[in-house]
């Protein structure tokens, strides 16, 4: 995919439906989680946070991109630091204004195109790929990555956020071919500290609903 598409807005596109548009159903419970990981680990590699143990600090305060500004003000105005899994907590909680706004910077990017819908008092937009070509050559990407190699720091952040963030069958539709992504994912070692978080934040909203 095109250089310029940060690490949430190629999350977010993998997490709609290329065929009827939406979110995919066996995804949708996982994507608030997964998107504030991707914007905590942009920021890391912009260094516009640091990340020491578990704990996350911000270091710049200043972003061109609305949404990390929005994560950016939310985690300077605390004044000290907190871990990554209470970031991801609190993030996903206010994560619709975080994930209407990464889907406007793609509609401004003309990736995506919106649907008007409506039921009862309801309005909600439904997002639907103009690009389905481009994300096509992003999963053959992110697929090389996986078994060929990269070296890219915002790479191998990308390719933390896919089992936790239960993209796999998204990009595999065989299976063979998808417990063999998710065991190189492991020999790579590509999981992190936030990664962690979200994989701990997802399996604990779960263990609660149930």
């Amino acid at each position: 995919m095109e250089e310029q598409l940060s690490i949430a807005q190629k999350i977010y596109l993998l997490f709609i439906n290329p065929g009827k548009g939406g979110y995919l159903l066996r995804m949708g419970n996982t994507l608030n989680y997964t998107l504030a990981g991707a914007v905590l680990l942009e920021l890391a590699a912009e260094n516009k946070i640091s990340i020491e143990g578990k704990k996350i600090t911000p270091v710049e305060t200043r972003s061109s991109l609305l949404y990390q500004q929005r994560v950016l003000d939310k985690i300077s105005s605390t004044g000290n630091t907190r871990s990554a899994v209470r970031w991801i907590r609190r993030l996903s909680f206010s994560n619709s204004a975080l994930r209407n706004e990464i889907r406007q910077s793609l509609y401004n990017k003309r990736y995506i195109r919106l649907e008007e819908k409506q039921f009862l008092f309801f309005h909600w937009k439904k997002p639907h790929l103009s690009e389905k070509a481009k994300v096509a050559d992003s999963i053959k990407e992110i697929e090389t990555w996986i078994f060929t190699g990269t070296s890219e720091t915002e790479n191998l952040y990308l390719l933390s956020l896919l089992i936790p963030g239960e993209m796999l069958r998204r990009l595999f539709s065989d299976k063979e071919k998808r417990r063999a992504a998710r065991k190189r994912l492991k020999q790579m070692g590509v999981e992190n500290v936030v990664s962690k978080a979200v994989a701990v934040a997802i399996s604990t909203a779960r263990a609660a609903a149930t």
